[in-house]
């Protein structure tokens, strides 16, 4: 006979339990964070900027203002632009894995890997570095022969578009890969025994048979699409390209006028509640596509054998996608920070590496905010873990507590970054002269934190779920109590997944740049806004310098986490 882990029955009254009362205590705070940004969001968007009267004035100027249309298209092109791009590229690299005999199928596991670590900003620099109209090495080298202008313009929406989309291609491998693995080889050898070839078995029998994932995760990313901020900012601001993410950002750091706090919440509010209607309709689709499995096993080799010339292109299309992703970029970094100016590759140039980039104003930067960086991604990932940890706990031992936390999660994940920076400037600023918290580094923790932690709590969530079901009843028959049981048992044995969720938000945290930029100031930085800040004063030696630096940072980190939630060979 099984138990249900989270149906234990409760110990006795006469039993004390202090560590369960401490889970308790810790999973209610965690609610309490998530609701404060969606509370605070909606009440601050009611209040006027210019008035401060109660009504819906900042919607209706938000709505009426002469930029809405453009934002609003503008955002739509992105969103489905991006998507095009990632399912264009993830598609075949999925395909590859899951139902190849490709040879070079860890190396795509790797290469997902690290484009889901690396910040996109980063990104974003290094083809600024390369192609910036004004200095960017290819339009340097086209005037050198003789060309006028510029060749290529990074500042542009295609660019965004398709960079937008290349920095979606990993985290959607991790979506695609398993749902066509699971689809049942007989399959294709009947089509392949029937005269179809592989890449029509692929358009007609596995897609189709995958729809409900591709659609869940063209909805998910459709969501990311939508709140990024690091390509919108950092290429389509210097050319006046408006989307929802950086007009917001405008509201909040315009130099001309004092913040507009309330159409940025207006603004946020709408985008949040077309987010959180997507989310739903991918979570339905995602459930309705769990229930209708595919009859069949998998199976246990490669359905599809590729031929020399076929594994000779598979190979190339993989490396055009890693270079341009992750190599191109960071040597643009790694270039541009040994030179005293932006140049394209010559014996000149050569010459005149150094790392100069890297003196005494560099390490006092990374003294200063890396020292800051570094804190709040130890600091944040633990702190998430508790409260993550608290609230899969509570849900799993309550169910109807638990479809509480559950319901609170999923709408705080429609919550943009560059949103909860907003609202928790603005609850700073509130309680300032009671709580000294604005322009600290703690409320920087506590936004960043409260961003992540309906992230996190759905990875421990389904590392407690692994857990034997009858632990807690062995548990609970031999008198343990609740938070011995969590802290000495489900703990332990759920470490693999919690190590991965620690690992995940420390990553999320290195390169999250929206909460850091709206919340920093010239006394607060991390690398993320002071990189960002020394690209838009056009100090690009000290951006790059900086960007290598966050790469080995992020470096260090993938590589902790690749080595601790790595499989036993066993």
């Amino acid at each position: 006979m099984s138990y249900s882990l989270g149906r234990a029955p409760a110990i006795s009254g006469r039993r004390q339990d202090p560590l369960g009362k401490l889970v308790v205590v810790l999973a209610v705070i965690a609610l309490a964070l998530l609701l404060l940004p969606i509370a605070g969001l909606v009440l601050s968007s009611l209040f006027s900027d210019d008035t401060a009267a109660f009504g819906l004035g900042n919607y209706q100027s938000i709505i009426g203002s002469r930029k809405f249309v453009t934002v609003v298209t503008n955002t739509a092109i992105l969103a489905f632009g991006s998507l095009a791009v990632m399912f264009l590229v993830a598609i075949p690299l999925a395909w590859l894995y899951a139902r190849t005999d490709f040879r070079w199928r860890g190396a795509i596991l790797i290469a997902a890997t690290s484009q889901i670590a690396i910040p996109g900003f980063l990104v974003a620099l290094g083809y600024i570095f390369l192609l910036n109209p004004s200095n960017g090495l290819v339009n340097l080298w086209w005037r050198e022969v003789g060309g006028q202008g510029s060749l290529i313009n990074v500042y542009s929406m295609p660019w965004i578009i398709l960079l937008q989309g290349l920095t979606m291609v990993g985290p959607a491998f991790y979506f695609l890969a398993p749902a066509l693995s699971n689809v049942d080889g007989a399959m294709e050898e009947a089509a392949s025994a029937h005269g179809v070839s592989k890449f029509d078995a692929l358009f007609r029998i596995l897609l189709p048979m995958t729809a409900p994932a591709l659609i869940s995760t063209a909805l998910f990313f459709l969501v990311i699409s939508v709140e990024t901020f690091d390509y919108a900012g950092m290429l389509g601001m210097p050319a006046r390209i408006d989307v929802v993410a950086t007009w917001i950002y405008q509201f909040t750091q315009s130099s001309m006028t004092l913040p507009q706090y309330g159409h940025a919440s207006a603004i946020g509010t709408m985008t949040a509640a077309i987010l959180l209607a997507l989310i739903l309709v991918q979570m339905l689709v995602f459930k309705r596509g769990t229930e209708a499995g595919t009859i069949g096993g998998r199976a246990k080799v490669a359905s599809v054998r590729l031929g020399k010339g076929a594994q000779l292109a598979a190979l190339t299309g993989f490396a055009i996608y890693a270079f341009m992703g992750i190599g191109l970029p960071f040597l643009m970094l790694v270039w541009t920070a040994l030179l005293p100016v932006p140049q394209p590759p010559s014996l000149e140039a050569l010459s005149q590496l150094s790392l100069t980039g890297f003196g005494a104003q560099f390490w006092a930067e990374l003294a200063n905010v890396g020292g800051t960086t570094l804190f709040i991604t130890l600091f944040v990932p633990t702190c998430v873990l508790l409260f993550t940890i608290a609230m899969s706990w509570v849900a799993m031992r309550t169910p109807t507590l638990g479809r509480t936390i559950n319901l609170v999660t999923v709408v705080s994940l429609a919550v943009p970054s560059i949103v909860i920076a907003v609202v928790f400037n603005i609850g700073g600023l509130a309680v300032h002269r009671y709580v000294p918290l604005f322009g600290t580094v703690w409320l920087l923790v506590i936004a960043i934190g409260t961003r992540y932690v309906a992230t996190a709590h759905r990875i421990t969530e389904n590392a407690f779920r692994q857990l034997n079901p009858e632990m807690a009843e062995y548990a609970r028959t031999a008198g343990v109590t609740s938070g011995r049981t969590l802290f000495s048992i489900a703990i332990p044995a759920a470490r693999t997944g919690l190590i991965f969720a620690w690992f995940w938000v420390a990553l999320l945290t290195l390169r999250e740049l929206p909460i850091t930029l709206i919340m920093s100031n010239y006394d607060l930085q991390t690398l993320a806004s002071r990189i960002f800040l020394y690209n838009s004063s056009g100090q690009t030696q000290q951006s790059a310098a900086l960007s290598v630096a966050l790469f080995a940072i992020v470096t260090v980190f993938l590589a902790g986490f690749l080595y601790l939630t790595r499989r036993p060979r066993a």
